[in-house]
Parts: structure tokens; sequence; C-alpha cells
């Protein structure tokens, strides 16, 4: 095993750049090693085990070097992100094709997800380490922000490719900005040795804030054209945008410029003409050129939350069998029973913390305390709950209401259709057994009869979820201007006013007693993940079985085990002190809506801010019982669509079966049927016992020619054809039609009946 680790090593140090996708794998592959090899073995630069490491930083001006096999792992994965990064740089290169943009997309996205694993969990365990700059938390923090605006960067590209509209590509764009501004932030607080990669990040991010600016003039210019209104804020956009991109090619070093220098100029230009065009429709307007401080605030768009780096595990196993088999079970044990303590200690913990999240809903806490800031408008919380709600519009919901009322009214229709040629079935099937009660019965009219009665009645208990449909609607219909529009057009509908000194103090209490729950709840989620963290961290227990196999396994445990039970012991008392908590809650809010009473504004603002609540609530709730609805009714659809087929197919045997009766009188006029596939699969119903002096009754039609004589006509003078014009025919002989059930002569080759083949 280890030859195989030694010779990925050297082909990843002697690694300059991107190949082909062989060249990323070697790397994943030798980082998989290495987290095998930290996983079997203490590898902290106090216990060391012999290997020693160096890794020189990006620009090979320094080098760090140590026996901490955690920064080898650190290193590796750095190269994995870049190498994920060069890729995508090759393909940005090309002329854009969708699929090159998504590959370039996917491999900025794999490079800024691993900056971030990274920065986040493999670079701690080397925090006291002399590393170099690029493996500060700033610098990874300065790389991953760059990945992440190259990312949308491409998306930009995309939407572009796509014939996105030009607000939005203006929206992504001015993420890219805040991405890299943010990107040049970090390096700047890195030092010296990051000035160079801040300079080129501001520089991307002055390059997109222009991009951003032309892609609304744009937009602007088809409002003017609209509204002939704006003409001035198209001036100045276009203006700022020339300007921003003249800057990068006089202010930026040459270096920084020179990757990009051609496609700054080629906007330059199209900015410029931009603007005189600009200018010369402004000549129509008159408008005063809008500075940048007036310009429209657009929201900065981000896309692409990071997740976990792509990396599989391979060979879990590999290095297990280099460490003594019972340290290996030791620590099996050690899990098994820090598993257990944890899981008594955090019994209970979602029942805690959904009592307190009930209980704060229920006082309505947060819309107390924002209905009593008079001159503040609507709070960002409720804001952002209602952009949410807005992605799911009313006018939508309405149109799934109706979808799923219609839907329901065709389930119904087509019951009652149903029901009411099967009652008309049940009454022929009657007149007829009057006539021949001996005759066989091809449909079970009263087994449809049922089912049908069975799905009506289904269909009448589903009302009740309609019902809960009906009332969540009313609840959204009455905040309706509330969930519509824009923050500013909801702000100007709330009251204002101010409150009196008494009110603000208790005020000032309320918040005071929501703040310490709040931050309750925050304790108690962080000492969840502690313990979660450090019930994965066996380092010390495992070291400890390594140097010494004849430890007390047991006292080993719980010395271990010691630190995680002071957190549980913690969370304990969270508990406890939790009711005493809600009760403070509540008796500060009793105390402050008993002093609001006399404040109508208050009173007023309280009531819109609930009912903006209660309405967001049951817009989600309306959604839910929406597609809960559409889709039981489909499916009852789909059910009575069945009965219908076999129905359909059940009734036409028994028409068929019945025809003889109605030939004196001419053959009866049955309202027509729409044609159905057959449903399932259709017992024979038995033939009855019959005297052999007067045959089952069948259908006559026209037959052909049986031996020389030809089947004579049904009447009511002639009671039975068995016997008549044949010798020897009796049903002891005779052949079971398995169409429709008929008993023929042992020679037939068709059946007299349905005139089916024998």
């Amino acid at each position: 095993m280890m030859p195989t680790v030694e010779d990925n090593r050297k082909t990843v140090v002697n690694t300059k750049k991107f190949v082909n996708d062989d060249t990323i794998t070697s790397f994943i592959t030798y980082y998989s090693y290495v987290k095998q090899i930290i996983k079997a073995f203490p590898v902290m630069e106090s216990t060391p085990v012999g290997i020693q490491v160096k890794w020189n930083e990006i620009n090979g001006r320094s080098s760090t070097t140590t026996y901490n096999f955690n920064y080898e792992l650190a290193c590796v994965l750095f190269n994995i992100a870049a190498l994920h990064t060069q890729k995508a740089m090759n393909y940005i290169d090309e002329i854009p094709t969708l699929e090159k943009v998504q590959i370039a997309l996917d491999e900025f996205k794999e490079a800024a997800s691993c900056y971030a694993y990274l920065r986040q969990v493999v670079i701690q365990p080397c925090s006291h380490e002399k590393i170099t700059w690029d493996m500060l938390e700033s610098s990874l923090l300065g790389f991953e922000n760059f990945c992440h605006g190259m990312s949308q960067m491409v998306v930009c590209v995309k939407a572009d490719l796509a014939g996105t509209k030009p607000y939005g590509k203006c929206a992504l764009m001015h993420g890219c900005a805040k991405m890299f501004r943010d990107a040049s932030s970090a390096f700047a607080t890195t030092g010296d040795s990051a000035v160079t990669y801040s300079k080129h990040c501001a520089m991307l991010a002055d390059y997109c804030t222009a991009r951003a600016y032309l892609y609304f003039c744009d937009y602007q210019k088809e409002a003017v054209e609209k509204t002939s209104r704006g003409c001035g804020l198209l001036v100045g956009e276009a203006k700022e945008a020339e300007r921003l991109l003249t800057n990068i090619l006089t202010a930026y070093p040459k270096p920084v410029v020179a990757p990009v220098q051609a496609t700054v100029q080629n906007y330059v230009q199209q900015a410029h003409a931009t603007y005189m065009n600009a200018v010369r429709m402004n000549r129509l307007y008159l408008e005063v050129d809008a500075k940048v401080e007036d310009f429209p605030a657009v929201e900065a768009k981000i896309l692409h939350a990071l997740g976990d780096p792509k990396i599989p595990d391979i060979q879990e196993e590999a290095f297990a069998n280099m460490i003594p088999q019972l340290v290996v079970e030791a620590l099996k044990r050690y899990h098994e029973y820090a598993n257990g303590e944890i899981a008594r200690g955090l019994a209970g913990l979602d029942a805690f913390n959904k009592a307190v999240t009930d209980k704060r809903a229920e006082l309505h806490v947060e819309d107390a305390i924002n209905a009593a800031q008079t001159k503040q408008g609507l709070p960002q919380h409720i804001w952002e709950k209602v952009q949410e709600a807005q992605s799911n519009s009313i006018e939508a919901l309405e149109g799934k209401v109706e979808e799923m009322r219609e839907c329901a009214k065709s389930v119904a229709e087509s019951l009652n259709a149903l029901m009411a040629e099967a009652r008309e079935e049940q009454a022929e099937e009657e007149t007829y057994r009057r006539s021949f009660p001996q005759a066989p019965i091809p449909i079970d009219i009263l087994k449809y009869i049922q089912m049908i009665q069975q799905y009506t009645t289904v269909l009448s208990q589903a009302a009740s979820g309609e019902s809960k449909v009906e009332e969540a609607m009313k609840s959204v219909e009455a905040f309706k201007p509330f969930l519509q529009g824009t923050k500013e057009s909801i702000d100007a509908q709330l009251p204002t006013g101010s409150v009196t000194a008494e009110t603000a103090s208790l005020l000032d209490d309320l918040r005071a007693v929501n703040d310490e729950v709040s931050k309750l709840m925050e304790d108690r989620a962080k000492k969840v993940e502690e313990i979660t963290n450090m019930a994965k961290d066996d380092t010390a227990i495992r070291d400890e079985l390594i140097r010494d196999k004849t430890v007390d396994q047991q006292g080993l445990f719980v010395r271990g085990f010691t630190p995680i039970a002071e957190r549980l012991s913690e969370l304990k008392v969270s508990f406890e002190s939790q009711d005493s908590y809600l009760a403070k809650l509540e008796s500060r809010l009793n105390a402050f809506t008993q002093a609001v009473q006399a404040d109508p504004v208050v009173m007023e603002r309280q009531h819109v801010f609930e009912g903006i609540s209660n309405a967001l609530r049951a817009q989600s709730d309306a959604l839910k019982f929406v597609e809960e609805g559409t889709t039981f009714y489909k499916k009852l659809e789909e059910i009575v669509a069945g009965i219908r087929a076999n129905f359909n197919t059940e009734l036409e045997k028994a028409r068929v079966a019945r025809g003889p009766s109605m030939q004196q009188g001419g053959q009866p006029q049955y309202s027509p049927y729409n044609q159905f596939t057959p449903y399932g699969q259709y017992s024979q119903y038995s033939q009855q016992q019959s005297n052999p002096q007067q045959s089952t009754p069948q259908q006559y039609g026209q037959y052909g020619q049986y031996g020389q004589s030809q089947y004579g006509q049904y009447s009511q003078q002639q009671p039975g054809y068995m016997n008549q014009g044949y010798s020897g025919y009796n049903q002891a002989g005779s052949i079971t039609c398995q169409m429709c059930g008929s008993l023929n002569h042992p020679g037939s080759r068709t059946c007299i009946t349905c005139g089916k083949m024998l």
C-alpha cells in the first residue's frame, strides 16, 4: 500500500498545471490516501510519526516544513481547487457555447467549494503552524470569493446565450461585483504578499459594475421609449460605465490589466457608443444627467450556495490493518458508549425547541415589538417572508385552487353520470329478469352501484379539505394588499405615530427578555453542534490506546467523554430553565399589551403585523392543501375512469346477452357510451343449470348456416330453441362459449349467441 501512496505523491508534487481530467483525479486519489493516513495515525506536530512535508507558497518565494500531516492534506486540497480553476479558465477562453459555459460554471463552483472547505475545516488543525500567506484564513476567503464571483460571471455569459432580460443580468453583475470586492478586502487584510491579488479583484469588481451599468442602460432605454422619462438616468449610467472601464486601463498596474485588456477595450467602445446614443436621445427630453448617488438601487443577486467539495473517499479501510485490531475494536466500543450517552442527553431536544417556537408564535412577540416601533416600516424579516411568498404569487395560488375545484367537479360529474347509467341498467335488468328468471346474470350491477356510492362518499368527505383551503384563502385575501407590491408601497400603508415614555420603557423590557430567549436557543444550538463535533474526534483516545495497550479502557472512555458530558449538563440546565424564560416573556408581553391598549397606533400596527404573519402562514397552508387536494382528485379520477372502463365492457356484454327479448318489438335504443380501454381482467360468470326442455335465453342475430337449416327467429310462441331441428342435443355434451358463457352444440364452430369462434 505505502509504495502506491509514495508513487501517487510524486505525481502530485511534479504536476505544475492542469492537463486533463486525469490530473485532477491523481490529486483526488492522493487526497483520499492522506485522509486515511490521518484517520489511522496520530499526525499532529506534537506526536509525529516521522513523516515530514514541505510545501512552497503560490509564488514560490517561501515555504513551510512540518511534521503535521494535516498540512499535507490542506495543501493537496488547495491544489485541487487551483486545478479546477485552471480547467474553468480553459473553457472560458474558447468560443462560448451552453455546454462549455456549463462546464466552466461547474468547475468554478467546485473550486470555490474546495477553498471554503479548506478554510472552514481542513486548515484548522494547522492554525498554530507557521504557514505561508496563501494558506491563511483571509487568503483562502479571498480565493473562495474570487472563484464564486467567476462562477457567477459565467452565469452571465449563460444568461446572454439564453436571452435573459437586461435587468436580470444587471442584478447578476452587481452580485459579481460584490463578491470580487469581498475578495479584494480579504486579500488586503493578508498583507503585502497578496497586494496584487487584492488589486486584481478590485479591478474585476469595477469591471462587473460597469457591465451592470451597461445592462441597466439596455433596460432603461426600453423604459424611456415606453414612458418618455428617465433619459437623464440612461445618460448618467452610460457615462459612469465608460469612466469605470477607462479607469481600469489607466489606474491599475499593467500586470493586473494585461489578461483582460482586450476585453476591457471592447467594452470601453461599447460604453462610449451607448453614452453618445443616450446623449442624442436626450436632446428630445433635455433631462439632467443622473449622478452615481442618484442611481436606483439594484439588488445584487448571488447564486449557487457553496457545498462540500465532491471528493470521494477511496478504500475507506485501506490503513485499518496498520493499527492493532484491539484498538479498532476498543474505538468502536467507545463510540457505542458515547453515542448512547449523547442520545440520552439529547432526548427531548426537539420537543423543548418546538415548545419555545410555538409559544413565541402564539404570543406574537415579534409582531408586538415591531408594532411599537411606530416610525419603522415593515421589518426586514417580515419583508423577506413576503418576498418568499411573492415567488408563489397569490394569482398563481388562486389558479391552482380553481384547477383543484375543476378537478373535483369533473370527478363528481363522472360519478353522477356513471350512477345514472348504472341505475338505468338496473331497471333494464329487472325488467328482463321478470321475463326470464332463469337467465344468467352477465353483469353484477349492484357491485358497481356500491362502488360508485363508496367513491361518492369519499368525494364528499374530501370537501373538508376544500373548506380548509377556503378558510386559508380568506386570510390571504384579507391582507392581500400587504402581500403584494414593493417594500416601499407596503411601508406607505402602515400606520405611523409615536408612543408614550411608559410604553417605550416596557418595550425595552420586552425586547430584552425576548433577546434572552433568542440567546438561550442560540447557545443551545451551539452546544449541540459542539457535542456532535466532539463525539467524532476520537484522536486522544486512539493515541492513548496505541501508546498503552494495558490501559483501563472503561476508565479511558469516561475520561475522554468528560468534556462532552459537561456540555450535556449545560444543555440539561438550559432545558430546566426554559419554562422560567417563557413565563418571564409572557409576563413582560402582558404588561406591554396592557400599557398600549390606549395607544391606537400601536394596536393598529400590531393588528396589521399579526395579520400579515397569519396571512403568510395561511398562504403556505393553502398551497399545501391545494397540492394535496389536486393529487387526491387526480388519483380518484383515474380510479373512476377504471370503473367506467369495466362498466362499459360488462354492460356491452349484458346487452348482447339480452338481445332476444327485444326482437319482437324491435331492437331497443340505448344511450351511447364512450369507448374505453378495458381495465383489468373480467371473471366469467358460470352458466346456470336449466331445464332440458327449455333453454336459457340467448341473443339472436344474423347467423350462418348450420348443416342445411337456418336458425329460426325467437318469439313468444317459440319458448326455446334448444331441441328444434337437432337430434341428440343436450347440455351434457354442449360447448360453453368463453366470451359470453352460452351453451352451444358439440359440433359448433362459432357461438350461436355472440358469433365468436369456439
